[in-house]
């Protein structure tokens, strides 16, 4: 009887949502259905078993059983339009097919609409069928973005400092919807379907839309210099920031050195922060070249007028004070001839295990480093997008424990940000300009040389650094000297160079 009644009332519905009943195949003319005069009734009766945790399940294993014994996917093979409802499972493909059309038919409108539409459905967001949704609105909500986008930036003022605050302001939001959406495609191991051209097109505009912010950025960079004048430099980021809180104020500092965490991480990153906590980002220039090395050396106290790059086996070597800054135990030492045994250092990851030998409680400034994103995207071509998704969760964590720690003041700093692209395109291989360059990284070279078509030359002062080399060469476009990685940092771009200082006080 229970099924009886549920191809009853089931089928009902779904020839009562039909936009054309007569596109109903004459092999179901006969199914018995309900009266037009009992629609709302029908409705009612679906809606409620649909809306229910209790009856969810139940429901799904009956309507399968009534598109089985009537053959209904097969027998409606020929209907595109199914209406609002989707009564059936294979209702929602025609669904996804015809949120596909009215995206290629530039109907930004009615895609929306089959979005809003699909919320509620327990056939949408189904095991088997929850990342195509999920994948098509943030394919929406990227394309809405770009061509937002896109009209904004004739509004945009004349100088570096005007298209700085842009990005930092609005224009991240496209470079932090097309990381989520490249996460996407990656959860789904790049079997995307009947989304595939939709993705391909959207990564497209994505790409058009970088490389017109890069030729307005590297144009302004070479009519200016960098960094712009009224931008926190990253050489000032300690001796403004966290002397103050450690010398004036006495409290207890931890500050986390996150190897890659571009802006628009540290943005996303700051919404998801609970309301018990007080945050605040600010943006500072990086030092170019945007390198590990050079970037962490700048973040420690007195790089500004001292920080000095050296070259050594055609590698950067940074130094403060006349001593080399190489790696995390140098920055220690460093920190530690101001601040002696109130200073220390730990990972991130032996923190959040619990390890709190090295934090004693004369600790003032704790030295936290962490560097998973940036390990993710040296030694994997794809997949970096979910490691982020798992360091941010990490940060969390991160803010929790410190506080547990007694820290009153949390500031997240980066060395360097990073271009992550969808894919190499046959042009983004750069040809390296005439000069002898002492050091080649994958989007800079530093040394003595000329500018070219496709690079810009500057020399060291126009750059607001000082080294053994004359000249930085930099790709004006999003490609390298070197290709093969869609993740890339060491040269000059809006996304590598505009870093997050982002300050937390915790409730302790």
């Amino acid at each position: 009887m229970q099924d009886e009644l549920a191809r009853y009332v089931l089928f009902s519905e779904f020839v009562f949502d039909l936009p054309d009943e007569e596109a109903l195949p004459e092999s179901l003319a006969d199914v018995p259905r309900a009266d037009p005069s009992k629609k709302k009734l029908i409705y009612a009766v679906c809606k409620s078993l649909r809306s229910s945790k209790r009856h969810e399940e139940r429901y799904k294993d009956l309507a399968r059983t009534v598109v089985q014994d009537l053959s209904l996917d097969q027998q409606t093979e020929g209907i595109t339009d199914f209406g609002k409802l989707d009564t059936f499972p294979f209702e929602e493909r025609a669904f996804l097919n015809a949120f596909v059309e009215a995206l290629q038919d530039d109907d930004r409108e009615e895609a929306r609409s089959i979005l809003e539409d699909r919320e509620s459905s327990i056939w949408a967001y189904s095991e088997e069928r929850g990342s195509d949704w999920v994948l098509a609105r943030r394919l929406l909500n990227l394309l809405e973005a770009i061509e937002k986008q896109e009209r904004t930036l004739d509004d945009v003022g004349d100088t570096l400092a005007d298209l700085v605050d842009y990005y930092v302001s609005d224009g991240r939001r496209v470079d932090t919807l097309h990381r989520t959406l490249e996460q996407t495609v990656q959860e789904k191991y790049w079997q995307t379907g009947i989304l595939d051209e939709l993705v391909q097109d959207v990564r497209r505009k994505y790409r058009a839309f970088a490389d017109q912010l890069q030729r307005m950025f590297i144009d302004r960079v070479d009519a200016e210099g960098w960094p712009p004048t009224k931008i926190r430099r990253q050489t000032q980021v300690f001796d403004k920031t966290i002397t103050p809180s450690l010398a004036e104020h006495g409290r207890r500092v931890a500050f986390v050195m996150v190897d890659a965490f571009r802006y628009e991480l540290a943005a996303a990153f700051a919404d998801r922060l609970s309301n018990e906590v007080e945050a605040k980002i600010e943006a500072a220039a990086a030092t170019v070249p945007t390198t590990t090395r050079v970037g962490m050396s700048a973040l420690l106290p007195g790089a500004e007028g001292d920080h000095y790059l050296g070259v050594k086996d055609e590698k950067i070597v940074p130094k403060l004070d006349g001593e080399e800054i190489i790696g995390p135990d140098d920055r220690l030492s460093h920190l530690q001839k101001t601040y002696g045994d109130r200073c220390a250092m730990a990972d991130l990851d032996a923190l959040l295990r619990g390890d709190e030998e090295a934090i004693d409680d004369t600790v003032q400034l704790l030295l936290v480093k962490t560097r998973e994103i940036d390990t993710a995207g040296e030694s994997m071509n794809d997949g970096i997008e979910r490691h982020i998704d798992t360091a941010q969760e990490k940060y969390l964590r991160a803010v929790s424990a410190l506080g547990e720690f007694g820290f009153e003041e949390i500031h997240f700093v980066t060395d360097h940000g990073f271009l992550l692209l969808s894919e190499q395109e046959p042009g983004d291989g750069v040809e390296k300009p005439a000069g002898n360059w002492a050091v080649k990284k994958e989007r800079c070279l530093l040394g003595t040389g000329s500018e070219s078509t496709s690079t810009l030359v500057s020399r060291t002062e126009e750059l607001g650094i000082e080294g053994d080399f004359d000249h930085v060469a930099v790709p004006r476009m999003l490609g390298a000297f070197r290709r093969g990685s869609k993740y890339m940092h060491s040269g000059m771009s809006l996304q590598e160079c505009v870093l997050p200082v982002l300050s937390v006080k915790t409730a302790t």
